[in-house]
């Protein structure tokens, strides 16, 4: 599968939109499936996870109030710009850069 395969229930994701900012949070509700219904007019995006809990921003936190201060877990490299996230559709992060996050969004571990 791809990368959403890595994700497991009950993970965090959190859920930006280029050019505007960090908009979103849910918890995976499923483990990955392929679906190769359409969803969206420009690919199939067959790999795909039910979510649940979903916290949408009416406003999106845009990318200059974090940047430079989560990095991926992956490499350990900063996230300090919009190339740090492009191509990429999960980049994972620590525990303790996810509730920065939550925090910006005015969100908790608890209330999550």
């Amino acid at each position: 599968m791809d990368q959403i395969s890595q994700a497991k229930i009950g993970d965090g994701l959190f859920f930006y939109v280029s050019k505007k900012g960090l908009a979103g949070y849910f918890l995976v509700a499923s483990e990955a499936y392929k679906d190769s219904r359409h969803l969206w007019p420009d690919r199939t995006y067959p790999y795909r996870i039910k979510i649940k809990d979903v916290k949408i921003l009416m406003r999106p936190i845009l990318f200059s109030e974090f940047k430079g201060k989560i990095c991926n877990k992956a490499n350990g490299n900063p996230i300090s710009d919009g190339a740090s996230l492009l191509g990429k559709s999960m980049i994972p992060i620590s525990s303790k850069d996810a509730e920065y996050l939550l925090q910006l969004m005015g969100l908790s571990c608890q209330n999550n």
